[in-house]
C-alpha cells in the first residue's frame, strides 16, 4: 500500500519539471524563425538547465532524509498532474503561431511557479535554492507575458 510521497519523489518531480521546460525551449529555439525569439528561447533554455543542476545538488543534500514521507498519495497525484506529460502540440505540428507558442510557454511557466511555490513547504532547509528558482520562473512568466502582449497589440 502506498503510504505517501517522499522528499526524494518531490525532488524527482521537480527535476522532471525542469527537463520538460528545457526540452520545450530547446525545441522552440530551433523552430521559431525570428532571431529575437531564437535568442529569447535559448536564454530560457539555459536558465532551465541551471535550475536542473541546482535541484540535482539539492538531491545530494537531502540524501539522508530522502525517504522521509512528507505528503499523501493524493498529493503525489497532484504533483504528477502539475508536471504533466512531456508532449506539446507543436511536436506534431510546428505551424503554431508565435502567439500560440507564447501561450503554451506561459502555461508551462504557470505550472512551474505553482509547483515551486508548493515545494517551499517541504524544503525549509533549502529555501534559498527553491526561492531562487521560483523567482526566476516568475521572471520567465513575466517576460513571456510581456512578449505575448506586444504581439497582441
Amino acid at each position: 500500500m502506498d503510504m505517501g510521497i517522499s522528499l526524494k519523489d518531490i525532488l524527482e518531480y521537480a527535476v522532471q519539471m525542469e527537463i520538460k521546460e528545457y526540452r520545450f525551449y530547446s525545441l522552440l529555439k530551433e523552430i521559431v524563425k525570428e532571431e529575437k525569439f531564437k535568442k529569447f528561447f535559448r536564454q530560457l533554455y539555459e536558465e532551465e538547465v541551471k535550475h536542473r543542476l541546482s535541484l540535482e545538488k539539492l538531491q545530494d543534500k537531502v540524501k539522508e532524509n530522502q525517504d522521509l514521507l512528507v505528503g499523501s498519495p493524493e498529493y503525489e497525484v497532484y504533483l504528477r498532474a502539475l508536471v504533466g506529460e512531456d508532449s506539446f502540440p507543436y511536436q506534431r505540428d510546428n505551424s503554431l503561431s508565435l502567439e500560440e507558442i507564447l501561450k503554451e510557454a506561459i502555461e508551462l511557466e504557470k505550472d512551474s511557479v505553482l509547483f515551486f511555490t508548493q515545494m517551499k513547504n517541504f524544503f525549509p532547509f533549502s529555501l534559498e535554492i527553491i526561492e531562487g528558482i521560483l523567482e526566476e520562473e516568475k521572471l520567465h512568466l513575466a517576460k513571456l507575458s510581456a512578449e505575448k502582449l506586444r504581439l497582441s497589440s
